[in-house]
């Protein structure tokens, strides 16, 4: 708990601040000691990285820009490095926004910002430099004492993690104690499952729950409060990375491996195809998934769509998705309400125009799956960017899941017509 906190339980916060005079509340307002928690603070220790790994909201971009300034102005760090996801992450995040660099340093040590040197220039001539991930050249060569990563986790959804993370550990080479402060919300990767265990890393971890304090209720009702109990909660609240789950087809690694920022130069999609699977109960999603198979004959994952939605909603979600992928043909399954889901499309505007084929599960989930997931340990399925809701279910599910896993069922229906269209059977 932190010092402001524990005085505004006591019902002294109030006081103590009229007992200080002027300049002294002014400079409290940026006392990071002050209003910081305990884990917000950088570990004593020999280690060379911090890993801030937390639930949503606990106040990692915030711990991360105040250590940052702690740092250069009371610790002697001069070369800083700021390495974010991509320029807008850094530049709104790290640099601009609420929780970012400017908005934090006091205004006896507020730092000039110059955008086009990549560079903000601190007042006693320490400089921090920005880079990226989807330029992981930028670091080579590039030499710091200190570096802040933002989200290091989301990294995979451009070029991966390794290759910016090496480029950037390989400059970590001058100053009397080198470290790198590391903030994400966890990803099950192998990336991830290794630097937690590296003796170099120091791990703190936190709850979203831990900040409620400075957070709006309405935003714990309806961003938090339904993940509780559930497996992506124990991800996205308590911090946690989640293990791979005995029996499931997938795992986060063979997704990974894969997985593309855009798709390659020179393949085009020779036929693109959205999976429907309808809700089996009310409340349930509806699984709204396009792929496309691409000249080299591979399969890319394109767009993840699913929602809970009226009928009218989400017919009009899949036209929209129709328009926007062009795609050639929705498969939907009909085995909940016979033609329901061609009926439901058809009556919104722009449906009638849609190639439409009805499939039917005569054959159990798992047994459908298996071929999809041989594709994937192929490496011929590549996720264009990251879905986490859909990976989750993924990975997650197994023949004794009770529940139904409407997004996976989207795409295995949707890669199933790919290959069955192309000739090459599902065996």
């Amino acid at each position: 708990m932190s010092q402001a906190e524990l005085l505004s339980s006591t019902g002294e916060k109030d006081s103590y601040l009229a007992s200080l005079d002027t300049d002294a509340a002014a400079r409290l307002l940026y006392d990071f000691k002050f209003w910081g928690r305990p884990k917000q603070f950088m570990p004593e220790g020999n280690y060379l990285v911090w890993l801030l790994m937390t639930g949503r909201g606990f106040g990692k971009n915030w711990a991360l820009s105040q250590n940052i300034i702690d740092s250069v102005m009371n610790k002697g760090y001069r070369h800083v490095g700021l390495l974010g996801r991509t320029v807008p992450d850094v530049r709104k995040t790290m640099i601009e926004g609420e929780s970012g660099i400017l908005k934090l340093s006091p205004p006896w040590f507020k730092p000039e910002y110059i955008p086009s040197n990549r560079e903000l220039v601190f007042p006693n001539g320490a400089k921090a430099t920005t880079y990226t991930a989807v330029e992981p050249d930028q670091l080579r060569g590039a030499q710091h004492d200190l570096v802040g990563v933002d989200e290091l986790a989301a990294f995979r959804q451009v070029n991966g993690h390794q290759e910016a993370w090496e480029n950037m550990k390989e400059g970590l080479r001058i100053g009397v104690n080198p470290r790198v402060i590391a903030t994400t919300t966890p990803r099950p990767t192998k990336f991830m499952r290794d630097l937690v265990k590296d003796d170099l890393t120091v791990v703190t971890g936190g709850h979203s729950d831990e900040n409620k304090t400075n957070l709006h209720w309405s935003w714990y009702s309806h961003v938090i409060d339904p993940l509780r109990g559930t497996r992506r909660g124990r991800q996205e609240a308590e911090g946690l990375i989640l293990e791979d789950v005995e029996g499931a087809l997938w795992t986060h690694d063979d997704i990974d491996k894969y997985r593309i920022p855009e798709l390659p130069n020179g393949v085009g999609l020779k036929r693109i195809i959205i999976g429907v699977d309808p809700a089996g109960g009310g409340g349930d999603e509806i699984g709204i998934v396009g792929v496309g198979k691409g000249s080299d004959d591979h399969y890319y994952l394109l767009r993840d769509r699913s929602l809970i939605a009226s009928p009218n909603a989400w017919a009009a979600e899949v036209v929209k998705l129709y328009q926007e992928i062009q795609a050639d043909r929705v498969v939907g399954e009909k085995n909940y309400g016979g033609d329901m889901v061609e009926a439901t499309l058809r009556n919104v505007e722009g449906g009638r125009i849609m190639a439409y084929t009805a499939v039917s599960a005569s054959r159990g989930k798992a047994i459908r799956a298996e071929p999809i997931s041989a594709l994937y340990e192929r490496g011929l399925v590549h996720h264009v960017g990251m879905f986490s809701e859909l990976e989750d279910q993924m990975t997650s599910w197994t023949q004794d899941s009770p529940d139904s896993p409407d997004r996976l069922d989207a795409l295995v229906w949707a890669v199933t017509e790919l290959i069955e269209t192309a000739g090459q059977g599902i065996w």
